[in-house]
């Protein structure tokens, strides 16, 4: 909603306060879009393992990647690991490239949490959802159908 994108999101930058809101830290990465670009296309800038496709490439990113950074840690919260593994950006992608997610109804999550991730977590960045706000929304509808304690709770008995 302001115009830059984090480029580093992961769960190490985040930071609760002490009455639990979320709040984002480490700004030495974002990229003003209304700005001319510091970086030039083919430089790899951020966390591989939350890295959108197009970012890992090195390709100019937007909201988009800010999106799937939070895909990959919303999945991790819930399946207790990232969808994707790799010890190398190379590796990472092709995995990415080659590998479905593995579906978190699986777990015990509702489905449509799935359709919320396949939303954040496409390979085309065009057809991602264009923004935090938008990935909000999604999972806000989801979540107002099921709490989270009912998904942790079936995925604690199995």
């Amino acid at each position: 909603a302001r115009g830059i994108v984090h480029r580093d999101l992961k769960p190490e930058n985040i930071l609760f306060d002490a009455a639990g809101r979320a709040h984002v830290a480490d700004f030495g990465l974002v990229r003003d879009l209304g700005a001319r670009a510091l970086t030039v296309t083919g430089t790899v800038l951020g966390t591989p393992a939350y890295m959108a496709p197009e970012q890992l490439e090195g390709l100019r990113v937007d909201a988009r990647a800010d999106v799937w950074a939070l895909g990959v840690m919303l999945h991790e919260l819930v399946a207790g690991e990232r969808p994707w593994i790799g010890k190398q950006t190379v590796q990472l992608l092709a995995r990415i490239t080659a590998t479905p997610r593995p579906r978190l109804a699986e777990l015990g999550a509702p489905v449509e949490l799935d359709a919320v991730l396949d939303g954040a977590l496409t390979l085309d960045a065009e057809r991602r959802y264009p923004d935090a706000a938008a990935l909000a929304a999604e999972l806000a509808r989801v979540l107002a159908r099921e709490a989270p304690a009912v998904v942790l709770e079936r995925r604690a008995r199995r």
